[in-house]
């Protein structure tokens, strides 16, 4: 009756950004775990890249199994590009809920969920982000050492001379440093038709979903073609055929693989590469310790 109340900070509601980490669902972190059970929403993200595994590339299969898995109270949705891009929802949810975006290797990878996070800032939620290991770090793996690689750049299907991408890696080979190229992933993805339809409904009450293409996956076969197109294009060249490259398939998986070779061998190889996620390092400078670590953590393709 003193008209007096507490205020329990514990009900303070939070946006996790969780990462998965890359090869199945065991490499999450004991803190991603625990954040992730409280949460009473919860979305994997499924454009910017997926994890190793068979179950993985179906993504209803693969939120079912994190249920499992993580034994959690909620059930797990998936998050396409429109949903995560507008990222409405996910906000409304995270002001009233604990509420979660599962993302595969580590959440602030990809630009878009560091924008997530200025939003979030900027409308006053918390943000919990609990990182993990991505391909950027993981690629060490070849034996090349990270604080000897350039500028990233992405090789994409639409884009097979994109002049931005070139310029990165003239830049980066003239300083003698290797360059990871990240492979174009294709999920959900709307043709042409699809997405000249207007918009009747909103992403928060969105429409039923109408037949969107198979998903792609470049292969290290095609990026080695793309690449080997793109110098030819080009009059300063800044590798050839036989400049050394690094396939590296499935990271963090069991099925881990790891080959290396001439721009020109990897692309017409004919066994391929096996399932996705591929990336591709092109070799800059190496040094001795480089070298012996690079040929004997790969197997050379010929």
């Amino acid at each position: 009756g003193s008209g007096f109340f507490l205020i329990d900070f514990n009900f303070i509601m939070v946006l996790h950004l969780i990462g998965l980490g890359l090869g199945g669902v065991d490499d999450i972190t004991l803190r991603g775990l625990r954040s992730v059970q409280k949460c009473s929403y919860i979305w994997l993200e499924f454009y910017t890249s997926l994890m190793c595994g068979g179950s993985t590339q179906d993504g209803q299969n693969f939120c079912n199994e994190l249920v499992k898995a993580y034994e959690l109270k909620a059930p797990v949705q998936l998050a396409d590009r429109d949903f995560v891009e507008d990222g409405s929802k996910l906000i409304a949810k995270a002001e009233t809920h604990d509420t979660a975006l599962l993302v595969v290797g580590d959440p602030l990878s990809a630009t878009t969920h560091a924008d997530l996070v200025h939003r979030c800032k900027e409308q006053g939620i918390d943000v919990n982000i609990v990182q993990n290991t991505s391909i950027f770090t993981a690629v060490a793996c070849c034996g090349l050492q990270l604080y000897r690689f350039g500028q990233t750049v992405s090789l994409c299907f639409a884009a097979p001379n994109a002049t931005s991408t070139y310029d990165k890696i003239v830049h980066n080979r003239a300083g003698g440093l290797h360059t990871l190229c990240l492979l174009d992933i294709k999920v959900k993805e709307k043709t042409d038709e699809q997405l000249a339809r207007p918009k009747s409904r909103s992403i928060l009450d969105p429409e039923p979903d109408d037949d969107p293409q198979p998903p792609r996956f470049m292969t290290i076969n095609e990026a080695c073609e793309q690449l080997l197109g793109m110098k030819d294009s080009h009059d300063d060249k800044a590798y050839d055929d036989d400049t050394l490259a690094v396939a590296c398939c499935r990271l963090g998986g069991k099925d881990e693989y790891l080959g290396f070779g001439t721009l020109k061998n990897l692309a017409e190889h004919k066994d391929g590469f096996g399932a996705p996620l591929h990336s591709l390092v092109l070799v800059g400078t190496m040094d001795e310790v480089e070298n012996e670590l690079l040929r004997s953590m790969c197997v050379e393709v010929n």
